[in-house]
């Protein structure tokens, strides 16, 4: 697993932006009230750019497939103003036009549709963390493995029940109350124990919430939530 943070809220602008304005600009500073907080993951089979009001810079290019940007700030979450493009090209992908709410929370996720094309999905991140737990979502990016159980143990524990029944493609599960520390997720055909996809150990701080991506053009990837 592997994520680019931008660092403290505040430094997000000038990492992203050619410097650090009065907020009007997409990614403003820390603090406004209407601000949507964004994390973006490549789980399809290219590198892409993300692009601002048209512009690529820093951090969001070249995002590499397996990878992520770090958490930033949207001020005007109606109208973002964020498109993507295949690295190396000035082309913007089709179907990305990704809309949020005020003070929301999300994980987009661009991922291999049935046919090879990249589709995206925009999930809202909300959680509500036992004292001493994690949370977790999966997110199954993967048309192949068809309608799936979700099943997270211990590392070395059979299956037993599954936490998540009847996941579909390119749907993520609601967050869920899990152990913290080093967890095993694997995912079944749904209604058997056939494994299809096994996502390894994966370790969860206390008091936090992730979202795990599973597709079928990368390794599963872990982030945090925003």
């Amino acid at each position: 697993m592997s994520f680019r943070a931008f660092g403290a809220s505040a430094l997000i602008s000038c990492a992203v932006l050619a410097g650090c304005g009065d907020g009007s600009g997409l990614l403003g500073v820390a603090g406004s009230s209407n601000a949507a907080s964004v994390r973006f993951v490549n789980a399809s089979a290219v590198p892409l750019d993300l692009a601002v009001n048209g512009t690529v810079t820093g951090s969001n290019a070249n995002i590499t497939s397996g990878s992520s940007v770090g958490c930033f700030s949207v001020p005007d979450p109606t109208t973002p103003g964020l498109t993507l493009r295949q690295t190396g090209t000035t082309t913007d992908l089709t179907g990305f036009s990704p809309l949020f709410a005020s003070g929301g929370r999300y994980t987009v996720v661009a991922f291999p549709g049935p046919s090879g094309v990249i589709e995206f999905s925009t999930v809202p991140n909300a959680a509500i963390i036992a004292t001493g737990r994690s949370a977790l979502r999966v997110f199954n990016g993967s048309s192949s493995l068809g309608v799936v159980d979700v099943y997270v143990t211990a590392s070395s524990a059979p299956l037993g029940t599954p936490v998540i029944s009847g996941l579909g493609f390119g749907v993520a599960t609601g967050s869920f109350d899990t152990a913290a520390g080093t967890v095993r997720v694997r995912l079944t055909t749904n209604n058997t124990t056939t494994v299809v996809f096994d996502a390894g150990n994966q370790v969860l701080e206390a008091g936090k919430s992730y979202t795990l991506v599973v597709s079928s053009a990368t390794s599963a990837i872990l982030v945090p939530d925003c």
